[in-house]
């Protein structure tokens, strides 16, 4: 009965599903034990190729590091939203390291678009390819789930809007 167990264990493959996550705990603890940046910037599941995009975005502990194709460790606690501004927005943001209301913009907050393409995709649509800046904005978890979201902002994708009571300061940086 037991080799008989055994062998519908091994035809459907359910072993191997076990033995992959403790596969990826041992992985990432031979990386951390090398590297005390291990942990935060380069964890690697499996040893294989790199996990795609929307499997990170399954994983809520991950985020997706473009540059190596690979899933790293998100900075605990945060979350990361982007906005396109023109250059008079992106100009007094760096005049006054903050976020703030200015001419032809709503006076009690901001929106953000949830990936940097989105936020491409919404400055190319207001300003025209090339006449705008994107914004990586890092809010505090615990203030981001607070702002009001919306799945399909403007026909492009989810977005959040935040109150200036609510951003708080943010940090801030300009993508290239």
């Amino acid at each position: 009965m037991r080799r008989a167990l055994a062998l519908l264990i091994l035809a459907l493959g359910i072993l191997p599903l076990a033995a992959q996550p403790a596969s990826a705990a041992i992985a990432a603890h031979v990386e951390n034990r090398a590297s005390a940046f291990a942990a935060a910037t380069d964890i690697r599941f499996w040893n294989t190729a790199p996990l795609s995009e929307e499997r990170v975005e399954e994983n809520h502990g991950l985020s997706y590091d473009f540059a190596s194709g690979y899933a790293v460790a998100a900075r605990a606690g945060t979350t990361t939203l982007y906005r396109a501004v023109s250059a008079a927005e992106h100009a007094d943001i760096v005049a006054n390291g903050a976020l703030r209301a200015g001419p032809n913009s709503l006076s009690t907050g901001k929106w953000f678009w949830e990936s940097a393409e989105h936020a491409a995709e919404f400055g190319t649509k207001m300003d025209g390819a090339g006449n705008f800046r994107i914004i990586e904005a890092t809010f505090p978890r615990s203030a981001a789930d607070q702002f009001m979201r919306l799945d399909r902002l403007d026909g492009i994708g989810p977005a959040r809007f935040g109150t200036f009571e609510q951003l708080g300061d943010p940090l801030l940086q300009v993508l290239p």
